[in-house]
């Protein structure tokens, strides 16, 4: 016992250690391209914006979920919940010492790349290779988030492995060195299947509700980067709740799965509202007499709205007519932002089909998926090959698995694999930047696939060799 603990003890030190080392290895890398790269992305004047009103609010401490609505910042503002843009923006903000340059622009979509340029669209230098520094930093988190969830599942090789893929993946690469909130979700994404993982191995110390809690916090976290996160993370907390409750005793199963179940959803809830202050109800807007009025006026101005609709350049909206309404409203912001997210996916579509044709799909879905997939999700030539193997190898080690810890890794990298490909069948149209999370667990499973194939052959020959010991003896 006393050397397992020992062994144990010094195993977790190496991967501490080459953890730290991972990290700044990540940040070294990508710290020549930022230095380098002088060309401005679309979406980074929108980021840099958003993130810098947001972190501003937070320092200042105006907390009104009105001033939180950043509708001139179009899609980067209000449509995007805050957390990711706070992650970007408080170290940014700070970095100033709490006085960064005004820039409150967005890339306009009708003007050439020259003409954003000349109008000022573009982030001071220094404020935008700051901004790309935290962002490759978020990136250098998630390659080493990726190396710890790596090597639980698959020991410290699997984990160098996927380092070695994730540095060398040409999308992954790329977007590490710009600003974008994508690296935030991708991060809470894997800490999240990395807390999944840890309740499976736990449920016999009694902590694994623990780690589904940190589960659900992390999946509230993804939440409140981007709003499409509802879906992967939820699938895969339910597949670790379901593989827990199956093992437990037969008399209380079900009522195991509903209990823990609701917890994670109840605490993900709380979690999403308490962090997003445009979901907070403003206490200076209750007032009952103006909520009874617009309540009763309540069919005479959907009618004006619909009326709006038909040709006013400017929407009429639930939150101009109604707002003493809207305001009590507040807490139910994540299913009204997702419908929002939706409506405005497919408003865009329509642009999009002549603007950028190759982003929207054009007859099966899966079939344009698997095509992104092999196009950006790959850091070597044939390397969907691979990961299609590792797939199934994932399902061979679930359902006869040498190890109950093999059996778990296998079952988490699994959820995980099919909540991503669900998450992409979910969305209307897709930028690169869309493939980053699959990008990131499809490097896992590749890294899985090639330990599990260097070790078959070498269990066989084990085998052949105990075997003959036994023959001879």
């Amino acid at each position: 016992m006393e050397r397992s603990a020992s062994t144990r003890k010094v195993s977790r030190q190496i991967t501490i250690w080459l953890a730290l080392l991972v990290f700044f290895l990540s940040l070294a890398l990508s710290a020549p391209t930022i230095l380098r790269q002088k060309k401005v992305f679309i979406d980074e004047p929108g980021w840099v914006s958003a993130s810098i009103a947001a972190a501003q609010r937070v320092i200042s401490g105006r907390f009104a979920p009105d001033a939180w609505n950043d509708t001139d910042l179009s899609a980067w503002g209000d449509l995007n919940p805050p957390a990711g843009k706070l992650m970007i923006g408080i170290p940014l903000v700070l970095s100033y010492q709490g006085n960064p340059p005004h820039f409150r622009r967005i890339w306009c979509g009708w003007h050439s790349y020259a003409q954003n340029q000349a109008d000022g669209n573009f982030p001071p230098w220094g404020l935008l290779v700051r901004a790309r520094f935290i962002c490759s930093a978020i990136f250098a988190l998630v390659t080493v988030a990726a190396f710890l969830l790596a090597s639980d599942i698959g020991g410290l090789i699997a984990g160098a492995l996927t380092v070695l893929l994730l540095l060398t993946d040409r999308l992954y690469v790329h977007w590490s060195t710009s600003v974008i909130t994508d690296g935030p979700y991708v991060l809470s994404t894997i800490l999240l299947a990395l807390c999944c993982l840890k309740a499976l191995r736990s449920v016999d110390s009694g902590v694994a509700f623990k780690w589904l809690i940190g589960a659900s916090l992390f999946a509230a976290l993804a939440a409140n980067i981007k709003i499409s996160a509802i879906l992967p993370a939820g699938i895969l907390i339910l597949a670790t709740i379901v593989r827990i409750t199956v093992r437990g005793d037969e008399s209380n199963k079900r009522r195991q799965l509903l209990r823990w179940s609701l917890g994670c959803l109840v605490i993900a809830t709380v979690a999403i509202s308490a962090t997003n202050p445009s979901y907070w109800i403003d206490l200076r807007m209750i007032d009952v007499p103006a909520i009874k009025a617009e309540a009763r006026a309540w069919p005479q101005v959907r009618r004006e709205i619909r009326a709006n609709m038909q040709g006013s350049t400017k929407q009429l909206t639930f939150r101009d007519t109604c707002p003493h309404i809207y305001n009590l409203m507040r807490p139910l912001g994540l299913p009204i932002g997702f419908i929002r997210w939706r409506d405005r996916s497919r408003d865009q579509i329509k642009g999009m089909q002549q603007s950028m044709p190759d982003a929207v799909p054009n007859g099966s879905k899966t079939i344009y998926l698997a095509r992104q997939i092999v196009r950006y999700g790959q850091s070597f030539r044939g390397e969907w090959l691979l990961i299609l193997c590792g797939v199934v190898l994932m399902m061979i080690d679930v359902f006869k698995p040498k190890s109950p810890e093999q059996s778990d890794g296998a079952y988490i990298l699994l959820a995980c694999t099919a909540g991503q490909w669900l998450y992409l069948m979910t969305l209307p149209f897709f930028f690169d930047r869309y493939f980053l999370p699959s990008t990131a667990v499809a490097q896992i499973v590749c890294a899985y696939a090639l330990v599990r194939l260097v070790s078959i052959p070498i269990c066989l020959i084990q085998r052949r060799h105990t075997s003959s010991d036994v023959s001879t003896g």
